[in-house]
């Protein structure tokens, strides 16, 4: 981690694997540095309680835009359910604050489904993302849906 921290502080471990097989090449990796993942489930609140730091504050890292690619939020994991809803939540109060700086970009929403109905429960899952602020594309994540992120067409409702 970069920044200033404690001796104590949690997080001071956390770190990014760019090579795992090096990294799990040595044998003491698993005894001195077991990994944490935090696998969808309600009781991610008690296990994952040593990264609570990390997700402080989260309702201020929506409000320049978010754009969430290919994640069906389910049912198993209220967790992420409630990060996002903490930085939608965020974004929408930047849309009427007097303070931001700048105009927040839209919410948008990637996902491949084939069918409209498909596509409406994808809409539902997502109902505090407020559709009037919320631009959704369903062809699935390639090149053209990184396009749309960046250069915001009208929306493929």
């Amino acid at each position: 981690m970069e920044g200033p921290t404690t001796l104590d502080d949690p997080l001071a471990e956390v770190q990014v694997i760019d090579d795992v097989d090096r990294y799990y090449g040595s044998p003491n990796v698993l005894y001195f540095h077991a990994p944490m993942i935090l696998a969808p489930s309600s009781a991610k609140q008690l296990y994952g309680a040593t990264l609570a730091p990390l997700w402080s504050g989260l309702d201020g890292y929506g409000r320049t835009g978010l754009t969430v690619i290919g994640y069906s939020l389910p049912a198993g994991d209220p967790y992420a359910r409630q990060a996002l809803y903490a930085i939608v939540k965020g974004y929408l109060w930047s849309l009427k604050s007097e303070d931001r700086v700048g105009e927040p970009g839209p919410m948008a929403l990637v996902s491949r489904k084939a069918t409209s109905d498909k596509a409406d429960a994808l809409r539902a899952t997502y109902r505090f993302m407020p559709e009037s602020d919320t631009r959704f594309y369903m062809e699935g994540f390639s090149e053209a849906a990184v396009g749309w992120i960046f250069d915001a067409p009208p929306s493929q409702e």
